[in-house]
């Protein structure tokens, strides 16, 4: 693992707000979401009739965007990956008790409609807050 690859990776808490974008056809579609970040990799949950759900099964790329704000600027971490469904039970449930919002929404983490999914980086560039220019990686496999 690289040392930018470390420090994009201490950036992110259990939960935070992120903008998601994914593809209807050739239209670009972003939203925000709460990622939660678990074991050092990133996921998101969604219902699994909702539009995005729809968008990643027929183009899993995506791509999210975690703004760093300072007093008085602003910068990012921008990951791009591909989206993967997460079907292990343990592991659903793992992320389901540390989101703080899962089990407001559907009845367990088993729950048909729940449709948990991970973003698994291919690349990362990280701009500080008063930089002009962003550190870009191609990311390494954690795991």
């Amino acid at each position: 693992m690289t040392d930018l690859q470390k420090e994009i990776l201490s950036l992110f808490a259990i939960r935070q707000t992120v903008e998601l974008a994914t593809c209807e056809g050739q239209q670009p579609r972003i939203r925000p979401m709460t990622l939660i970040f678990h074991q050092q990799r990133f996921f998101v949950a969604t219902g699994t009739a909702d539009d995005k759900a729809k968008q990643i099964q027929e183009n899993p790329f995506t791509e999210i965007i975690y703004l760093i704000r300072t007093d008085n600027s602003s910068g990012y971490v921008r990951i791009s990956g591909i989206m993967n469904n997460i079907t292990d039970p343990i592991l659903r449930e793992e992320v389901a008790d540390i989101s703080g919002f899962i089990h407001d929404f559907w009845e367990d983490s088993q729950d048909s409609s729940f449709l948990l999914l991970e973003i698994i980086p291919r690349e990362a560039q990280l701009l500080y807050p008063g930089d002009m220019n962003a550190n870009k990686i191609v990311w390494e496999s954690i795991h």
